[in-house]
Formats: C-alpha cells, structure tokens, sequence
C-alpha cells in the first residue's frame, strides 16, 4: 500500500528557526525519496484558502482566524479538519498520514481521526512550559502535585496544557521527540508510553562552503587576524540562555582579550541590553538572519 504524507505546519516564529528548519529538511527528504507528500500550513497569512505547487508537492494555505480567543481557536481546529475532508480524496490504495509539528492542539488530532481513516505522526519540537519555567522540571512537578485551588492562574495555564497534550498524545499513532530528554519528561508526565514514541534528533544537509573570502569577511566585520570568533545563531529567547553566554563571555575576555562574540538572530532582549554594555565592542549584536549571512559566518568560524 502506498502512502501520502500530509506535514502539518502552523505559523509562528519558531517557524523560521528550529521548526521551520526541521520542516525544509524533510521535505527535502521526501522529495529525493520520491514519496508522495502536501505542505498545510495554518495560520497562514493570506484571505482564503489557497493551494500552490512549491516544485515537487503542493501547499496548502488556510487562513488565519480573526480571533485569538480560546472558543475561536478551537472552531478553527474543528473547521480546519473539515476543510481538508473536501481537499483530499480518500481510497483503498494509499494510507493517509498526518504529520503534526505544533502542540497542543487535540481538538484538531480528534477531528482528523474521526474524518479520516488515517495514521497521525506527532513530532514534539518544545513543550510551552519549559518557556514559562524556564526548562525546570523540578518546578513542574512541584506544580502539578499542587491542589487546584493552590495554583496561581499561571500554573493553572500550565496544568491545563499538559492535561492537553496527554489527550493529543493518547490519540497520536507516534510520537517522535527531537530530544531524549523531551522523552523523558513525556514519559515521567505520563502523557506517552514507550510502545509509540521514539527519538529522531534534529539535523541538517551537509554542505560546501568555498574558501577564500574569509579576509573580506573578518574586514566586512571589524574583525582583527589574530583575534577568536564565537558566534550564536539563533531565536534570541531568554530560554536560550543568551544572557548566560554573555556573562561568560565576560569572563572568557579575562583569559583571552582577542576574542568577539557575535549574537545573531532576531531580537535582542532588553534584559541583554545591561550585559552587552559590560563587554563593549568585543560583543556584535545582528538581525535576523538569511542562510547567506548564517554561511558568511560560519567561514569566520572555520579560521580558527
């Protein structure tokens, strides 16, 4: 039996980092591989509902709702379902599977199971709470063995979510987690069991980088001959730990005063802005980035 793949994407900022990273990687995969596959991106940014070739397989557009509000965006699940009901034909022949990149959202995984006679892929590239708690599975614990009635309206947030992501995952035919720690955390929330879930860490195609212009970059940068590079490229989140690496930077200056630091990616947190003071103009701060940028500098780092 063949099969089509539906890889099911929603916009947000993740989506041009880690997530919509992870996305081009497998559609490149897919595409050399010869499956049979379609793009749906929610949340899209566009009127209605629109449907282009993208050179090998389709993309699916749904519209944003005008709503942000938790009734709204459960419709919008429900409705979604739906819509894909009248986009995509159904036979005997081919196995249907929908391959999820977001969570919680299990009002959309009931309604596929119901509309559909298909297998549903969940990949868990984060989980909402390790923003909020900043990564402390401690604390989570602590939250969750709390009384209700003893939560703050942020913990309840939290507790309600996880509830959610057991329900989504329960109805999930596999679950893979871009990190073993991920696992075991799903695992010790009882919100997966071993029998359908698996780890698949993150990674890129490898390519070519040509040598030669690494003068003219170092020059394009202010950046001495003798002097060392480290370079972060990526979402400037405090989770990130970016305030962390530039008070080591502080001290890595201490022992070794010909070094830069560059911060690349698209904001710079405004409780950053005090540590990029201490360390002066040993530390660049830059946009977002396009892959060319990212590859100019990724030829400084491979000078030392």
């Amino acid at each position: 039996m063949k099969s089509k793949i539906y890889i099911l994407e929603k916009a947000s900022r993740a989506m041009d980092y880690g997530i919509g990273t992870y996305v081009k990687q497998l559609t490149d995969c897919l595409l050399s591989s010869k499956m049979d596959f379609c793009v749906v991106h929610l949340y899209a940014d566009c009127l209605e509902t629109t449907i282009i070739e993208k050179g090998g397989y389709q993309q699916i557009s749904i519209p944003t709702p005008y709503s942000n509000i938790a009734a709204c965006l459960q419709y919008y699940s429900r409705n979604a379902a739906y819509l894909l009901k009248t986009l995509i034909t159904e036979d005997g022949d081919t196995r249907i599977i929908f391959h999820l990149n977001f969570l919680p959202d299990n009002n959309l995984v009931k309604y596929l199971k119901h509309l559909f006679k298909c297998h549903i892929v969940l990949t868990v590239h984060y989980t909402n709470w390790s923003f909020s708690l900043l990564g402390d599975f401690g604390l989570l614990k602590r939250v969750m063995d709390k009384k209700r009635s003893k939560l703050t309206q942020s913990e309840k947030q939290i507790v309600d979510e996880i509830k959610e992501y057991k329900m989504m995952m329960k109805r999930c035919d596999l679950i893979i987690c871009v990190a073993r720690h991920t696992l075991k955390v799903l695992q010790e929330l009882n919100c997966i069991g071993t029998s359908k879930a698996c780890v698949i860490n993150n990674g890129i195609a490898d390519c070519y980088l040509k040598r030669g212009k690494e003068k003219t970059l170092r020059q394009k940068y202010h950046i001495e001959d003798d002097e060392q590079v480290i370079i972060f490229a990526g979402r400037l989140d405090e989770i990130k730990g970016v305030p962390f690496l530039i008070r080591a930077f502080e001290r890595v200056l201490v022992d070794y005063p010909k070094s830069r630091l560059i911060i690349a990616g698209m904001v710079i947190l405004m409780n950053v802005s005090g540590e990029q003071k201490k360390v002066g103009q040993e530390l660049h701060s830059r946009g977002e980035l396009i892959k060319s940028s990212y590859m100019s500098f990724i030829q400084l780092l491979m000078l030392v």
